[in-house]
Parts: structure tokens; C-alpha cells; sequence
């Protein structure tokens, strides 16, 4: 009697436990903390580089891949010059993400077109000086 009651609270135990086991819908790999470094200091874009190509490059790993990241690393690609690669995962993040089509197809566009795709915000002093004047306030 001892032994199935072990038994049973064995399995209990095994099947509480196997509730906190996370395997994530999507492989974000160490992506947070690699931005975090990278916008920390923008000298680090290699260790970014090659980190969000080891996210985005295995292809027996594809539907794992979060959205967005082929996208981002498309951009990377871009901004060090390389307008083919960065085309191929533009045309992924929009194969593997339809709702990203119309922006992909856009930035696609663009590359052919020689237009520099435009993500970043203002600089402060240029959102100052475009920023809108209320009612009463001088300029």
C-alpha cells in the first residue's frame, strides 16, 4: 500500500513539474540581453551581428525564429553595406510573417530604389525644434 501511494504522489510530482518546464513558442535566444549591450555601445554590432545570425541562420529552427528577426538582422545587413543579404531577409520576415508583408515589400522597394530604409527616432534636438507649440506658448 506504501508503494502506490509513493507512486501516485511520484506522478503528481512529475506532472507539477513538467508544467514549469518553458520551451518558448519562439527561440529569442540571448536577443535581449545582445540589444541591451548593443545599444549600450554600438561598438559591440559584430557580437550583435553574429548573435542574431545565429538566431535567423538555422534553417531547421525557422519556425522558431520570433517575428521580426529576420527583419532586424536584414537591417543590420543593410547598414554594414551588404543590400543583397539584407533583400533575402526581408523576403523571409515577409514569407514567414504575412501580416509584415506590406512593410517588407515597402523596404524592399526601397533598397531597390537605393532609399535608405528610415527606423531611427529623431535626435532630441530635432524633436524639440518639430515638436508642435500649444495654444499661448510662445516659440
Amino acid at each position: 500500500m506504501m508503494s502506490a501511494t509513493r507512486l501516485i504522489g511520484a506522478t503528481i510530482v512529475l506532472v507539477l513539474l513538467s508544467g514549469c518546464v518553458n520551451t518558448g513558442l519562439y527561440n529569442w535566444g540571448g536577443y535581449e540581453k545582445d540589444l541591451y549591450f548593443y545599444y549600450k555601445d554600438p561598438q559591440n554590432l559584430d557580437d550583435y551581428t553574429e548573435e542574431l545570425a545565429k538566431l535567423v541562420g538555422d534553417d531547421s529552427n525557422a519556425d522558431r525564429v520570433p517575428p521580426g528577426m529576420y527583419a532586424e538582422y536584414g537591417y543590420i545587413l543593410y547598414e554594414q553595406g551588404d543590400i543583397e543579404q539584407a533583400r533575402e531577409y526581408f523576403v523571409k520576415e515577409m514569407e514567414r510573417w504575412p501580416e509584415a508583408a506590406a512593410f517588407m515589400a515597402l523596404a524592399i522597394q526601397n533598397l531597390t530604389d537605393g532609399i535608405a530604409p528610415q527606423f531611427d527616432s529623431p535626435e532630441p534636438a530635432e524633436a524639440e525644434a518639430t515638436a508642435p507649440v500649444a495654444d499661448g506658448e510662445q516659440s
